[in-house]
């Protein structure tokens, strides 16, 4: 029952969207709630989206009242259009400054390839969103949902209540399981970045009443209170290490470079990254490498401030 929706919870369930990329077997998922209303957060990218309504399908779920965008990154959701269209064409709820971009997507497109490169081409083109389809959950009531905005990873990340499920997108950071137990816990912090915006949206996660957290990449805790705490500590660990490696040398490679040894070193969240796969090791270092741009950008910033 369910195809390979896996139950996380009571009317909760994780669906792996494995993309055809070396070492995404099990990075990209989404989260499907059924108690009423029904929604999915996150529906991933366009490439996967008939694995997701095949999954929904195998639930029993024609049709939905809700697709929740934490934010508007091609990985989270790229296919939400395709999705809305295939299951009764339900309100997208997003960020009113992603609307734009998910009613016309083509610079978004764009961006992601010069970005991402051949990673946006195996997600897939990002399909449109009807326009009628967009709501703001944050001035528009979802029944039974809040809406918490919670800036960081993107100026338009949202976060998302319901019940006991905290639904936190990347507002967490990323946390990783690892086969045999364990994980490896990394922040999210592209370009542009800053830190005290990332670590406001983390305590404000903190002051929403709930049971379990559910990050966007990947699964569930229901430590939540010790996950944030440890990934606040780990965001001031990172900026000491980035402050002690940006004043070492001006050099945008060395100190990308530098500062993933030393993370990789001297970060015990990230002690875990040895028992990976050398593919998701390969796709970690670029996401890692990605983070502490966002940190030495940051940290360029302030220095001209």
């Amino acid at each position: 029952m369910g195809g390979n929706a896996r139950p996380a919870a009571p009317d909760l369930y994780l669906v792996p969207l494995p993309q055809d990329l070396p070492g995404f077997g099990s990075f990209i998922s989404a989260w499907v709630y059924t108690g009423g209303p029904c929604f999915v957060v996150d529906p991933g990218p366009s490439a996967t989206v008939p694995l997701l309504v095949s999954a929904l399908n195998a639930l029993g779920v024609k049709s939905l009242d809700f697709i929740l965008l934490t934010h508007a990154h091609i990985d989270h959701a790229g296919g939400a259009g395709g999705l809305a269209r295939a299951m009764g064409r339900p309100r997208v709820a997003c960020h009113p400054k992603a609307m734009p971009h998910l009613a016309d997507p083509s610079r978004l497109w764009e961006a992601s390839k010069k970005t991402l490169g051949h990673m946006a081409e195996a997600y897939g083109p990002i399909t449109p969103v009807d326009q009628e389809l967009l709501t703001d959950p944050l001035s528009t009531e979802l029944p039974g949902i809040s809406a918490i905005p919670t800036p960081g990873h993107a100026p338009h990340h949202i976060s998302y209540g319901r019940g006991p499920f905290l639904f936190a997108g990347e507002a967490a950071g990323v946390r990783l399981p690892l086969n045999g137990g364990g994980y490896v816990l990394r922040p999210a912090t592209p370009p542009r970045f800053f830190f005290d915006v990332t670590l406001k949206s983390l305590r404000a996660l903190g002051e929403v009443e709930h049971e379990t957290l559910c990050y966007g990449h990947v699964g569930l805790t229901s430590h939540s209170a010790r996950n944030r705490a440890d990934h606040e500590e780990q965001l001031g660990r990172w900026l000491a290490i980035m402050e002690e490696v940006h004043r070492q040398t001006s050099d945008q490679r060395e100190r990308v470079d530098a500062g993933l040894s030393r993370l990789l070193s001297e970060d015990p969240l990230l002690a875990g990254f040895s028992r990976f796969s050398p593919e998701e090791a390969g796709r970690e270092r670029y996401f890692v490498k990605n983070s502490v741009r966002g940190f030495m950008g940051y940290l360029d910033e302030r220095g001209r401030g």
